[in-house]
């Protein structure tokens, strides 16, 4: 026969970021998938889908009912690997005493001429879950192993994400066995795990001898990964990744509904139920699919959520739970943009009074969010969560200019730079720029404004930051541009700022005022700005009858993206400006469909330049939170429940306001 119990050692060994070493002596199995009922037969203390002191079960393997060989057989048929397939070897820990933990196993799968044509291993978790790895493309190697190479698609351990790809390396279960596999990420090696045994024929004798010799090492398995990991956590200082919910398709054995999700899911069904005129496909983490609302509507949208962890979360939360579901993968759609408009039409999502909106979860974010006040050493904190998560950040989903706002598109043709072009062309149309002009701006942004406004109109620009790194690269941009005369960047909250300026421009600034801080920012308009001076403010808002209940709560946005983050409406704002100055609005404009067009332009550069920003250090977790922020803001601006408008102010008499309008000469 060629089944095999080998005794040999597992060795995990972590090198980043922190150094770990784990040895521990081991036994394990090699089956011949054609031998088991042989061996169930022919071997004491061995059975196969029986209970034995060593023991083999069908449905401890992969998905579905069938032996184990033909579960294999199928999945591989399933993904056009099953060519030339005679015999499979598995490598395994049986059952010891009915009971089996089996971090990993692999089969071996050979052709007739028994060459390896690929393996396929098979990694649980401590949730309940299994995944499968399917390897077939080997690659080329001079070692005398077997090596492949794949992406890491499933949460194992809480002290790794899902970044990074494995490499695997193989020995042929032969007379000696030597499985390794090293964990890979940002060109280093995260963590490397290694399995070695020497054979011997599995028979009666032999499996007993073997036993006596580890009588508790199966036993001891799953004690041994929470040892470790109370070691990684306490003592090595690892942080902490929480699970998110399986979305690989090759993810098997999800945990089922506690009964907390299960009504959860009751009173969400409850609400989709209400859906009379779009239609909603929802597909369930046990992959069955039910739909709401008329099936011929061609309003449609679809979702599969993946775990039944999300009915739970979003009950609690609200929207705030929708997104972190997201972020944790607990979600998914083939067009999450489409999904977040489809619910803003027809489930009112953004309301705080729909579904559990108003429970002890939206509670604890509001107090969380109270220590997010922007007081001047506040606001700087703030600010720097935001802003300074690194120039080359932006850098790749930006324009070339870096500019951080809504663009205007003024025909389809327009490119993201041009567009970018046409907006600074209308703030600076709207505030009347002339080369007799000395602008303040607040609010610097990467300096694209500044140094566009010096050099088209020629006047001097005074533009203030909060963010170390935007300071730092306005400051080179001005050397770079040789405008050191016309330019100049200060590192200076706007309540601190001293002068008198002819013009005055915000764009996307007051966002991070915060409503108790609004009569603060109108009075220092009012005192930075001279007499016939003209102010211009481009500022994302909300909607007048949703102010009341807004200011209220914290949603997602405020919560993961922008701490202190506060949108005004544009009656609040009148309110204060009235309040605190002898400003008037000359005009205002909303442009705020344009701005769905900027966010669906960053979003697919931001797609694009996944690669490049995971070599830059930002993980799938932040990747997936920041992709959710575009997805979230452009279904907003799409769907016009929140608008981005151009407001200009000036003071009554100022005569001179319209002399250069050839439409009034």
């Amino acid at each position: 026969m060629i089944s095999k119990i080998y005794s040999g050692e597992v060795m995990h060994a972590r090198v980043h970021p922190a150094k770990h070493v784990l040895r521990f002596p081991h036994y394990f199995y090699a089956f011949d998938l054609d031998e088991l009922t042989t061996l169930d037969r022919e071997v004491k203390g061995f059975g196969y889908n029986r209970f034995k002191i060593a023991s083999l079960r069908d449905r401890d393997y992969l998905q579905g009912e069938g032996s184990i060989k033909e579960k294999i057989m199928s999945l591989l048929k399933s993904h056009g690997a099953d060519r030339g397939v005679t015999r499979i070897v598995l490598v395994t820990q049986a059952r010891y005493l009915g009971f089996v933990f089996n971090p990993v196993s692999f089969f071996f799968c050979y052709k007739k001429d028994q060459s390896v044509s690929c393996v396929v291993a098979e990694v649980n978790n401590t949730f309940g879950e299994k995944h499968i790895y399917l390897l077939t493309e080997k690659l080329k190697s001079e070692s005398g192993f077997i090596e492949f190479r794949h992406s890491k698609d499933f949460h194992v351990s809480p002290f790794n994400n899902l970044d990074g790809f494995y490499s695997f390396r193989f020995s042929e279960p032969g007379e000696k066995i030597d499985v390794r596999i090293v964990l890979h990420r940002d060109g280093k090696d995260i963590m490397t795990a290694r399995l070695t045994g020497t054979a011997l024929p599995l028979t009666s004798s032999n499996l007993k001898s073997v036993i006596r010799r580890f009588p508790f090492t199966t036993l001891l398995t799953v004690a041994r990964i929470y040892k470790e990991a109370f070691k990684l956590f306490f003592f090595k200082k690892l942080p902490y990744n929480p699970k998110p919910e399986p979305a690989s398709p090759m993810t098997i054995g999800r945990i089922p509904a506690t009964m907390v999700q299960s009504l959860s899911r009751k009173a969400i069904e409850k609400v989709f139920s209400g859906i009379t005129e779009g239609c909603l496909k929802v597909t369930y983490p046990d992959a069955s699919v039910k739909t709401f609302g008329p099936e011929n509507s061609t309003d449609r949208a679809d979702i599969t959520i993946n775990g039944y962890s999300f009915f739970s979360k979003v009950l609690l939360n609200g929207e705030i739970g929708f997104g972190e579901s997201f972020m944790e993968s607990g979600w998914a759609s083939t067009d999450p943009v489409k999904l977040l408009r489809f619910f803003i039409r027809h489930l009112d999502i953004d309301d705080d009074n729909h579904v559990a909106m108003k429970t002890i979860g939206l509670m604890l974010n509001r107090l969380l969010n109270r220590k997010k006040k922007n007081t001047i050493n506040g606001s700087r904190k703030n600010i720097g969560e935001h802003y300074d998560l690194g120039n080359d950040f932006f850098r790749e989903f930006l324009d070339s200019r870096l500019v951080y706002s809504c663009a205007i598109f003024k025909k389809k043709s327009d490119t993201l730079e041009q567009a970018q072009v046409n907006k600074l062309n209308r703030i600076i149309e709207k505030a009347g720029i002339t080369s007799a002009d000395h602008v303040l701006e607040i609010g610097s942004g990467w300096g694209g404004f500044a140094v566009h406004a010096a050099k088209s109109t020629g006047c001097r620009v005074t533009t203030i930051t909060l963010s170390k790194e935007q300071h730092a690269h306005v400051t080179q941009l001005i050397k770079k541009e040789k405008l050191e005369s016309r330019v100049n960047v200060q590192l200076i909250d706007y309540r601190n700022m001293k002068g008198r300026f002819t013009k005055i421009v915000s764009i996307e600034m007051l966002e991070a005022v915060g409503h108790e801080h609004f009569s603060t920012y109108f009075t220092a308009i009012n005192r930075l700005l001279a007499p016939d001076g003209v102010a211009t403010i481009q500022v994302i808002t909300t909607l007048d009858h949703h102010y009341k209940d807004y200011k209220k709560r914290i949603d997602w946005v405020q919560k993961h993206i922008f701490p202190g983050g506060h949108l005004p409406s544009v009656s609040a704002l009148s309110a204060a400006m009235s309040a605190n100055s002898r400003l008037y609005i000359e005009s205002l404009e909303n442009i705020g469909p344009h701005y769905a067009l900027t966010l669906s332009q960053w979003r697919k550069r931001f797609l694009a330049a996944e690669t490049k920003l995971h070599a830059l250090g930002y993980d799938r977790n932040f990747r997936k939170k920041w992709l959710y922020y575009l997805y979230v803001c452009e279904a907003g601006f799409a769907e016009r429940i929140i608008n981005d408008v151009i407001i200009t102010f000036s003071r009554p008499g100022n005569i001179n306001l319209y002399i250069d309008n050839a439409d009034l000469r």
